[in-house]
């Protein structure tokens, strides 16, 4: 119980703070009470605010002893047993919250110090990581221009120039093996006329001609060209037919092959014989630049 109770005080009924902290409901209850005395004080001294409570307006003649006494005693309970704890509060709570506040700024002078300790860090890793690539690159860059310069050379171009421009004049052509050569021979009727009917082919030929040295005692192939290098494949794709046509089982065509690819292909054929030799029981063939193997 308070040690005082009056129409004023009546409704405190709290205390001052509760675990460390100031009881709001508490100070709502002394300002309410602390209004309610100023608010009669005004009313009976006729003055608007309390701010304008003076001696001269509480000395009324119209103002009872005991009304003064009980004035006089509610505003010293409000200050000392309200007022004054209050005060002695906030001031333990203000200590704190300045500790509280010097201890967040030391917080973050060591966040910032991490901060600057980590960019540095970064940092030199960053600086590091820069001098490892332009080493990098200093090295590429002298291998690349040095790869550039050999495969650059005159000579090179010219090669893979004359290579290039082989493959593409080849595509177009086939190659006839076995075909008799005669004396005063027409080489286009023998080709349009016979062996490219019988493989259901009606190219429109041209350059066709017999290739090599002429010598007695050798057949020399024949070379014609046609329109595209689709065609030759379609004619290649049916020259096993000929092994079937009575006249032409020893004729033999295949594509007009460069120096190069005339060297990787006989290699090619020389491992195909021996495969051949060594298993017998085994089927091999010549297949996209390797030997397959298929069983009987």
């Amino acid at each position: 119980m308070l040690p005082l109770e009056n129409e004023y005080v009546k409704d405190i009924d709290n205390d001052v703070g509760d675990d460390g902290k100031i009881n709001r409901d508490y100070v709502k209850q002394v300002k309410n009470a602390t209004r309610t005395l100023f608010e009669k004080m005004c009313r009976s001294c006729g003055v608007s605010d309390s701010q304008n409570l003076r001696a001269c307006y509480l000395n009324k003649t119209s103002i009872h002893k005991a009304t003064l006494a009980e004035w006089l005693e509610t505003t010293v309970f409000l200050l000392n047993s309200c007022a004054i704890p209050l005060l002695d509060f906030a001031v333990e709570d203000l200590s704190e919250v300045e500790q509280l506040k010097s201890e967040k700024i030391e917080d973050q002078k060591k966040i910032i110090e991490l901060q600057d300790e980590i960019i540095a860090e970064k940092n030199d890793k960053l600086d590091s990581v820069k001098k490892t690539v332009e080493s990098e690159i200093k090295l590429y860059s002298s291998v690349v221009q040095k790869s550039c310069s050999e495969a650059l050379a005159p000579r090179k171009i010219a090669a893979v120039v004359k290579s290039v421009g082989e493959k593409e004049d080849r595509s177009k052509n086939v190659i006839v093996f076995g075909v008799p050569e005669e004396e005063s021979e027409s080489v286009d009727s023998k080709v349009i006329a016979d062996m490219l009917e019988r493989l259901d082919q009606k190219p429109k030929v041209s350059a066709c001609r017999r290739i090599g040295k002429s010598t007695p005692a050798t057949t020399r192939p024949i070379c014609f060209r046609v329109e595209s290098s689709s065609t030759v494949t379609a004619i290649l794709q049916r020259a096993k037919r000929l092994r079937e046509i009575d006249g032409y089982q020893s004729i033999y065509l295949c594509p007009d092959r460069t120096l190069e690819e005339r060297t990787i292909r006989k290699k090619l054929v020389e491992q195909l014989k021996e495969k051949r030799a060594n298993h017998p029981d085994k089927r091999y063939f010549i297949r996209g630049g390797d030997v397959v193997c298929e069983e009987k």
